[in-house]
């Protein structure tokens, strides 16, 4: 892991709604409505802040597809 790669994991659980991602995820995967809901913001916002989780591997999703849609998504923290 090189230095910017250190800086981005670091920096990203930074944020309040990240933290409180994490601690969520902490306790089992959840689908992305349940997590909005516990931590009181938006999915967009939520959304937002998983990227940046996922993209530094602290957190995976998976998409659940069921006979019809809509097909949710569930997160873990890995």
């Amino acid at each position: 892991m090189d230095t910017d790669e250190l800086a981005a994991l670091l920096n990203t659980p930074g944020n309040k709604h990240s933290l409180s991602i994490l601690a969520e995820l902490a306790g089992g995967e959840q689908y992305v409505s349940e997590l909005a809901d516990k931590i009181g913001i938006s999915r967009p916002l939520l959304y937002l802040h998983l990227k940046k989780l996922v993209n530094v591997g602290l957190v995976e999703g998976e998409i659940r597809h069921f006979d019809e849609p809509p097909y949710t998504k569930k997160y873990v923290f890995v």
